[in-house]
């Protein structure tokens, strides 16, 4: 059995929990801002700063953060998938 082939369930179990995760975030930042949930926050990551005073506003950006990095990993690991397809990895 190939290797792509038998690691395709640990990716997809890692893929899932990821967006999982997200819309943990993105639920809890929506619970937040209904609450009225305050604090001044600052997020810097990968050279971009969000300065925010409402902590449900940062949870839905770290959310974001989280998907957009999620789909990246996904396409590139099929770029692989795709690259490598005639060979035995």
């Amino acid at each position: 059995m190939r290797t792509i082939e038998k690691s395709a369930p640990i990716m997809m179990t890692t893929i899932i929990g990821v967006f999982v995760l997200a819309v943990v975030f993105a639920g809890t930042g929506v619970v937040f801002i209904y609450l009225g949930a305050s604090g001044t926050t600052d997020l810097s990551f990968f050279g971009a700063t969000v300065k925010t005073t409402s902590a449900g506003v940062a949870a839905l950006v770290l959310a974001a953060a989280v998907v957009v990095l999620a789909i990246r990993q996904v396409f590139s690991y099929m770029r692989f998938v795709v690259r490598d397809r005639g060979r035995d990895v």
